[in-house]
């Protein structure tokens, strides 16, 4: 007998796109196991902490020392 081969153009679809993402998890895999192996695994990146300290949104909360200027104020009026 003949060997008929059903091929539905969906599985295929289907298969070629589980060939590819087990790829992406075979690479995936590949770079958490010889993480350590990387030339640059034991250089830490750090950040300076100031870097953008002038150009922050948070608005500056003088109000403990306005409050202690008040007070002052009011101690040198009432002398």
């Amino acid at each position: 007998m003949q060997d008929a081969k059903f091929e539905d153009p969906k599985l295929t679809k289907i298969d070629k796109e589980d060939d590819e993402r087990e790829e992406e998890m075979e690479a995936y895999e590949h770079a958490y196991n010889f993480r350590f192996e990387d030339p640059n695994a034991a250089t830490i990146t750090s950040h300076a902490r100031n870097a953008l300290a002038e150009e922050t949104l948070r608005r500056k909360q003088d109000t403990r020392k306005l409050a202690r200027e008040r007070k002052l104020d009011r101690k040198e009026e009432e002398k």
